[in-house]
């Protein structure tokens, strides 16, 4: 026996085969040599392999690892693919069956991991037919792109999609075209593919001449029910497309957002989730009485409604007045990256009596953001206007002279509130905080988030109160009850000195809590501890009593309204809650579908 190893029933078995070896005095076979040394190779792998399944990792389920291997797929496959099928995505998927012999195993046992098919080759070659294999009877997600001008292709089913089709039809459940004619459209869903619950058609060319006829694209994609498009929506998928819950659009055509898209909401009563991305503008021969006005199409079960980059006389905003969408929907608009309007898309929306949605304002939020911010979260929330839960939640930049609120927009109940989030440093002559104040003279609860040191502005603008009978010079906010006001720095005596001269000047205020944020120093210590006070205005008139609270009655933090608000103008979204990242479907990501 080797010196050094331990005695055990398979070491000792191990030690007498190379105690034999090395008394080998031409007895042994050299076929038989050549097995035992096979045979150490082997015992070199299952050392490996046994030792390899202690890891942590490995420890894990099968069913566990097979959901870590689909959620490293780069691509979003559902509704608006974010990333398409390449030989980047088969060289990572295919190294996950090269790491090891469990991981290998794992793999190939989940025929899901190998159902994203690509068609946009010639042909699939013996890699996309092994992928194939691997997939069993997965639902399989297909795609195909082809880099060709739709004016030099031929008016025929790419091959490869129709052998695809044609032999894995009832598997599709997904399906990705770019680049193409309606009529190949056509063509490529002239078969029944009765699973098929996703359709995504990007850059489909406009045909004046697209052929009308055939049998009902409802009748041969029965499960369809989420579909995106952009540029064009083919005719006859536009007259015959029902039952949708999910539907994506970009960058289409004003004819596509008359009587055919409202017929085509008509017959999905059960939508979900729609979004409109940058839709073309009006044409200056196309009058607004074009759009059927007088039409409403009830979508009881829309949730999101999202509207990005829309110009100011858009389309869109003529038949949103004939949509009626249920009074808790996720309502948001984003105006054009480019373009800094004034009233931020608010003006154009229709009045309350079109759009039940705005009959509930009760609280309205504006976040005044740094003009030149480097953050991507604060470029993409810039001009953005969301409805939703009763709120009202307007961003635009510090740069803006002037908000103008249409009188929907002006709740004027007890229960109305005011929240501003200044982020950035006023200038000196900005009359933008004034200007939206004043067009508020009913407030009675005001919420001031101010994070740019605003308190020696903000102060001045509402220490002047003037009573009801000074009717031709009230001051700002003459009804104001209420006041909660988040900062930072040691600007409390400026809003207690402020907040004593309105209730000795009479004013109706009845409470102000001021929320004191810790700071950190330059050597990153909090130089002050957070601090919350309440003022209450006494019984006696012009009296008042202050007194701190405790952490329990803190309530919220400056950084919860800040998010909350971040987080209901972030526009678009995806169904499932993300962010849509600027790339609709595949746009600037060609490139990979050749590699």
């Amino acid at each position: 026996m080797p010196p050094n190893v331990p005695s055990s029933s398979l070491l000792a078995t191990l030690s007498a085969v190379y105690e034999e070896i090395l008394r080998d005095n031409g007895d042994i076979a050299d076929v038989e040599m050549d097995n035992i040394q096979r045979m150490s190779f082997q015992l070199i792998e299952a050392v490996k392999y046994a030792r390899n399944r202690r890891a942590p990792i490995n420890r894990l389920p099968d069913e566990i690892l097979e959901i870590i291997f689909l959620l490293a797929q780069p691509y979003h496959a559902d509704f608006i693919p974010s990333w398409p099928i390449s030989t980047r995505w088969l060289r990572q998927m295919v190294a996950v069956t090269h790491v090891c012999k469990r991981w290998r195993d794992a793999a190939l046992l989940c025929p899901s991991l190998w159902s994203a098919v690509n068609t946009c080759k010639s042909r699939l070659g013996d890699v996309g037919e092994d992928l194939l294999r691997r997939s069993g009877s997965a639902p399989l997600n297909v795609f195909y792109f082809t880099s060709r001008h739709p004016y030099d292709q031929l008016i025929q089913a790419p091959p490869v999609l129709e052998t695809v089709i044609l032999n894995h039809g009832h598997r599709i459940t997904r399906l990705h075209i770019c680049n193409v004619w309606p009529a190949i459209v056509y063509k490529i869903l002239c078969r029944p593919l009765p699973f098929l619950a996703v359709l995504s058609l990007c850059d489909i060319a406009d045909d004046d001449h697209e052929p009308d006829t055939g049998l009902s694209l409802a009748e041969l994609t029965p499960r369809l029910r989420k579909l995106a498009v952009s540029f064009h929506i083919p005719r006859r998928l536009q007259r015959s497309v029902a039952d949708l819950t999910h539907l994506a659009l970009y960058h289409v055509d004003y004819v596509s957002l008359r009587d055919g898209f409202l017929d085509m909401l008509g017959r999905s009563p059960c939508l979900e989730y729609l979004l409109i991305i940058d839709p073309s503008e009006l044409p200056a021969h196309i009058t607004p009485a074009s759009f059927s006005a007088h039409r409403k199409v009830s979508l009881p079960n829309l949730r999101q409604f999202y509207l990005s980059d829309v110009w100011l006389d858009s389309p869109v905003f003529y038949i949103l007045a004939s949509i009626d969408m249920p009074d808790d929907c996720d309502f948001r608009i984003k105006s054009c990256q480019n373009f800094d309007h004034p009233d931020l898309r608010i003006s154009p929306l229709p009045s309350p009596t079109r759009v039940h949605l705005l009959q509930h304002i009760s609280r309205v939020q504006v976040e005044i953001a740094v003009q030149d911010s480097e953050m991507e979260d604060e470029r993409r929330r810039r001009g953005c206007v969301a409805v939703h839960s009763g709120t009202l939640f307007v961003t635009l930049h510090c740069g803006v002279d002037h908000l103008a609120f249409p009188s929907w927009a002006i709740p004027t109940g007890s229960d109305a509130r005011l929240v501003l989030i200044i982020r950035a440093r006023l200038g000196s002559e900005s009359t933008l905080f004034t200007g939206i104040l004043q067009q508020w003279p009913q407030l009675h609860a005001l919420d001031i988030v101010d994070e740019g040191h605003n308190t020696a502005a903000i102060c001045s603008a509402l220490q002047d109160y003037k009573p009801h009978y000074a009717a031709a010079r009230l001051g700002l906010c003459h009804e104001l009850e209420r006041i909660e006001w988040y900062t930072t720095g040691h600007d409390a005596d400026r809003i207690w000195e402020m907040v004593g001269r309105r209730i000795r000047g009479g004013s109706p205020l009845r409470e102000v809590q001021v929320r004191i944020d810790s700071v950190l120093d330059e050597s990153g210590v909090c130089a002050d501890e957070t601090s919350v006070h309440r003022l209450t205005a006494g019984q006696r008139a012009g009296s008042y009593e202050m007194r701190r609270l405790p952490y329990t009655e803190w309530g919220r933090s400056t950084k919860d309204i800040i998010q909350m608000h971040c987080e209901a103008v972030l526009a678009p979204r995806l169904p499932e809650g993300n962010a849509l990242d600027g790339d609709w479907i595949w746009d600037r990501k060609f490139s990979y579908m050749m590699e």
